[in-house]
């Protein structure tokens, strides 16, 4: 069974757009494991249960993990390794004599779970913990643009943390529902433009909190139409 490891984020923006429901379709039919650490479950059901305005959100997620679409996986190894992810990655850029901090805790968790597990991949919305993975000279520019400064890289610190978590795949929300929709798990829209549903999933995605660009959706709504049409 594939595993992917999920942040807080990819399931913030799945919840919030009502999709939940498809990581246990996916889990069902195509093998895949969902799986989250204990400080990504303390970040969407442990503290936001106390909470009024996230209440229900964390009851979402509780039940996800109750019924066993969404695996909780946690041990001493897995912390201890985050800790030492976070320390490196907070340490590569420096800015205004200060070190910049980039990732926390349950980003940190995601990234050392998926080594320590062989998983398939991470999911994460977030652009700074995907381009430190995939592109970290692009942060660094992103970084100096946001701060209005030039950014001073430790070069000892980036090459430990690419040797670290280069190899890690990286997904987001985009990129599961795509899946999900090459696997008919939205025939549930059956009848509807297959243009505008496929637009329709992504840009919500967009406006909940998953980093992917205009021109990025542009294409998953040609790649898809032209799989609907082969």
């Amino acid at each position: 069974m594939k595993r992917i490891i999920l942040d807080t984020s990819t399931i913030i923006t799945l919840s919030s757009n009502c999709l939940m429901w498809i990581l246990k379709e996916l889990r069902q039919k195509q093998g895949i494991d969902f799986a989250i650490t204990n400080s990504v479950k303390k970040e969407l059901v442990d503290n936001p249960i106390n909470s009024k305005r996230w209440r229900l959100d964390a009851l979402r997620v509780a039940k996800r993990i109750s019924e066993g679409t969404i695996t909780l996986i946690d041990s001493n190894e897995i912390r201890e390794k985050g800790e030492k992810l976070c320390f490196i990655a907070n340490n590569v850029f420096r800015a205004y004599g200060r070190n910049i901090s980039i990732m926390h805790t349950g980003e940190c968790e995601v990234i050392s779970a998926a080594l320590l597990t062989g998983s398939y991949a991470i999911a994460t919305d977030e652009k700074t913990t995907r381009l430190l993975i995939e592109n970290p000279n692009k942060l660094e520019n992103l970084l100096s643009s946001k701060l209005h400064t030039k950014i001073k890289t430790d070069k000892a610190m980036l090459k430990k943390i690419k040797q670290e978590i280069s190899k890690i795949e990286v997904l987001r929300s985009a990129e599961i529902v795509a899946y999900a929709y090459t696997k008919n798990i939205f025939d549930y829209f059956k009848g509807s433009d297959k243009k505008t549903l496929v637009s329709g999933l992504i840009w919500a995605l967009r406006l909940a909190g998953c980093s992917i660009s205009n021109d990025e959706i542009d294409d998953y709504v040609k790649l898809l139409e032209r799989r609907n049409e082969a």
